[in-house]
């Protein structure tokens, strides 16, 4: 049985947030403890906009996640590849080209996991082009 205390939880949000620093696009983290067809605890998923920045994210996880004491069970993508996995047992990270991305559509085999709200920025609301005209 899980408890709140799950540290997959912690690592997850620590591999999101340097995600996020590293401006990957379209990070998303699913909670999957409760999902069907669940491989892991946590998935994140996120895009990159080359496959430099693709190697970029995958180096700084694992360096940021290895810093706090988790480490690599299995990683799947070559150097030029358009999508690598990493396996932490517990985290699985996904790192696409969004091209890779929205073939695949990892999120839809996933419907009933719960997202997990990893950021700590407030959001901010886009006025559209049509109501800044009205004023």
């Amino acid at each position: 049985m899980y408890t709140l205390s799950n540290p997959f939880r912690q690592y997850a949000l620590s591999a999101a947030r340097c995600a996020d620093e590293k401006h990957a696009l379209d990070v998303v983290l699913l909670d999957l403890r409760n999902a069907s067809y669940g491989l892991s605890d946590y998935l994140l998923l996120m895009t990159a906009n080359s496959t430099v920045h693709l190697g970029a994210l995958r180096d700084s996880i694992k360096d940021n996640l290895e810093t706090l004491g988790l480490y690599l069970r299995h990683q799947d993508g070559r150097r030029g590849a358009h999508w690598v996995v990493l396996d932490y047992g517990g985290v699985i990270v996904h790192i696409f080209s969004s091209d890779s991305r929205s073939n695949y559509s990892l999120e839809r085999l996933w419907e009933d996991a719960k997202p997990v709200a990893w950021s700590t920025k407030p959001i901010k609301k886009v006025r559209s082009a049509a109501k800044k005209k009205k004023k």
